[in-house]
């Protein structure tokens, strides 16, 4: 039997492309270039026409912002003074009602009568009054109370019609930058393929195996560009919702009431309008979840909220956890690309209340290295961390430091930085750290002594100067000076302050500062060259500055501090009940 030959199992080998073949690879390749070179062109051309449109759109937004705070400006000076005039009026007429009760009493029933008549008139006035503004309506103005919400007022029509502009504005100039960017890579390609074009076009005239790395080159380059091109084209764009930006703008509004009734000490408020504001914040990040700034202003809010019940030791004082959330919305913020010194001033802040201490430190140092024009602000605050971790001679350095430094730069060291660092301190006496006491002096001696003497170094105490006394006003005008008190009732008008002083050189700066339930209380303060003598005693009256007022004292602490050079030389305080 004659066996089968068996067939031979190699593949035939691969033949070379023909002149032909390449001929037509490279006419394929050369159209496909051109092809896609049309349509990055297209797409270019989109891109740019975005991106103008989006720019003319952050204009626009930037405009309405602009005419929102004009409008706003002179429509709040008409309304506060239309309030200026009714509150006014009803002093007066407060005063027309108890002198025609006073006139009754007396049986001068004319005069009574003359008064009850003056008193209605007035009553008509002040109705005709509220008709023609719109914070003396009943949407801002309490009639039992007698107040009108200015703050609420401008929430309304400044700070949320601002904000939402505002961040319209950020969001449209986000886009025009996104497509702008776009538009860049699509040139960058467009340039790209012609060198791919030129590669391939020249391979066509090439042979052997310079024809082939042209070709190669040349394709892979095309496939890069076809990857880049479609990441580019898919890359999304960072949109944010009107809705969110609108949630955005009402969390702001709410949180800026916040801000302005913490000062006061009213907690309750500071806690509903911050919770409201962390509400919303949370909405408008569901609506956008990489909306940066929602992050960071739901982080002001849960410590501002936080931090008010931690001072105030409130019932329901806040755990480490709702310290920790705040920490979490601020990193969140920082890795969307929110990067200022405020954002870690706060962080800062939230992470001290965590307990991690030095973590706060580092990023309350950070906070100085990226806002270093806000060296009193950050540098008091690095200040009172650095007391927290027990380091009291660091943080007395540190205080120094940006003390100093705002004597140099008066326009940077404005009263508000040195209030909220005072307040602060104040408020956190009751954990008694070892030099709270001396940094807070030292705070206030600063401030007092760079506004009245251009230093922030007071003289030294000279003079020697008495205890603090309290008297009913009236006693001032006789000779009874021994009666002093710390309570008065209710209705008083004015109360009587003096203390001895001994050596008190002519020309001495004296500063009165005094406070009510630890707010300062401007009006009721004065400061004066000493002209007196050099020994005796000072006596002064601390009330309103219209001495017939209707209303007297608002019953409350009164703490009142006297600074002589700067030198806080005495402090005490009384209580109107």
């Amino acid at each position: 039997m004659t066996p089968t030959a068996r067939p031979d199992a190699r593949k035939p080998p691969r033949q070379p492309l023909s002149e032909a073949g390449w001929k037509r690879l490279l006419v394929l390749l050369i159209a496909g270039v051109a092809f896609l070179g049309a349509a990055v062109g297209a797409l270019q051309v989109d891109a740019g026409a975005r991106a103008a449109r989006y720019s003319r759109d952050a204009r626009a937004a930037m405009l309405r912002s602009i005419a929102k705070s004009s409008s706003a400006t002179v429509r709040s000076a008409y309304e506060r003074e239309r309030l200026a005039a009714h509150q006014a009026l009803a002093t007066e007429w407060i005063f027309e009602r108890r002198q025609a009760t006073a006139s009754a009493a007396a049986a001068a029933d004319a005069e009574a009568a003359q008064h009850a008549q003056s008193a209605n008139r007035l009553w008509d006035v002040m109705q005709t009054s509220r008709d023609m503004s719109t914070l003396l309506s009943a949407q801002y103005f309490d009639e039992a109370a007698f107040v009108a919400d200015v703050v609420q007022f401008n929430v309304d029509y400044f700070t949320v019609p601002s904000v939402l502009a505002s961040e319209q504005d950020a969001a449209q100039r986000a886009q025009s930058t996104a497509w702008g960017n776009k538009a860049e890579r699509y040139v960058v390609t467009i340039t790209i393929l012609a060198v791919s074009l030129f590669l391939l076009g020249l391979a066509l005239t090439l042979r052997g195996g310079l024809r082939r790395l042209f070709a190669w080159v040349g394709g892979l380059i095309t496939a890069g560009l076809v990857a880049f091109v479609l990441l580019t084209a898919l890359a999304a764009t960072p949109t944010v919702p009107d809705e969110s930006l609108s949630r955005y703008a009402d969390a702001a509004g709410h949180l800026t009431y916040a801000a302005y009734a913490a000062p006061l000490g009213k907690t309750a408020d500071v806690v509903e309008r911050a919770g409201k504001a962390v509400d919303l914040a949370s909405q408008a990040i569901a609506l956008s979840p990489g909306y940066a700034a929602a992050y960071e202003l739901r982080g002001l809010a849960r410590l501002l909220a936080a931090q008010e019940s931690f001072y105030a030791r409130a019932a329901g004082s806040p755990s480490t956890a709702e310290f920790v959330q705040a920490v979490a919305d601020f990193d969140r913020a920082a890795a969307l690309g929110r990067d200022s010194g405020s954002l870690e001033d706060q962080r800062a802040s939230a992470l001290s209340l965590a307990g991690r201490t030095n973590d706060a430190i580092a990023a309350s140092r950070r906070a100085l290295a990226l806002a270093p024009e806000q060296r009193l602000r950050f540098g008091l605050h690095l200040s009172i961390l650095l007391l927290g971790a027990g380091l009291e001679d660091e943080a007395l350095l540190e205080a120094e430091g940006a003390l100093r430094w705002a004597e140099l730069h008066r326009l940077g060291s404005d009263p508000v930085t040195f209030h909220e660092a005072i307040r602060i301190l104040d408020r956190l006496a009751f954990l008694g750290w070892p030099g709270l006491d001396a940094l807070e002096a030292r705070v206030k001696e600063a401030f007092v002594s760079l506004t009245h003497r251009g230093t922030v170094v007071p003289l030294p105490l000279t003079a020697h100067v008495g205890p603090l006394r309290f008297y009913t006003a009236r006693e001032s005008e006789g000779e009874r000076r021994s009666e002093t008190r710390t309570r008065f009732p209710g209705d008083t008008q004015a109360v009587g302050m003096g203390f001895d002083v001994d050596g008190l050189a002519a020309g001495a700066i004296l500063v009165v500062q005094v406070s009510r339930n630890g707010i300062e209380q401007p009006s009721l303060g004065w400061v004066e060259a000493w002209s007196g003598p050099t020994s005796g005693s000072v006596e002064r009256t601390i009330g309103a500055s219209v001495r017939k007022t209707v209303f007297g004292l608002v019953p409350g602490t009164y703490g009142v501090e006297v600074y002589i050079d700067g030198t806080l030389a005495l402090r005490g305080s009384f209580v109107v009940e």
